[in-house]
């Protein structure tokens, strides 16, 4: 397990430090490093993180 800090919030506790899997013999579940409540599936969370950088890209495009 990687161990991050996301611009998310937990949504029982408020931590914004999640447990990634990492390996194959993890969990496929992203959770709460305080609480330890599931989150999403990690390949959820990768598909809204490179939505959101897209649109970050997208944006700076736009304005410069």
């Amino acid at each position: 397990m990687l161990e991050v800090r996301l611009e998310l919030e937990c949504s029982l506790c408020g931590a914004q430090h999640f447990r990634i899997p990492t390996g194959e013999t993890d969990q496929a579940m992203v959770s709460c490093a305080r609480c330890h409540s599931v989150t999403c599936r990690a390949d959820d969370l990768e598909w809204r993180m490179a939505e959101a950088s897209a649109m970050r890209r997208e944006a700076i495009r736009q304005a410069g």
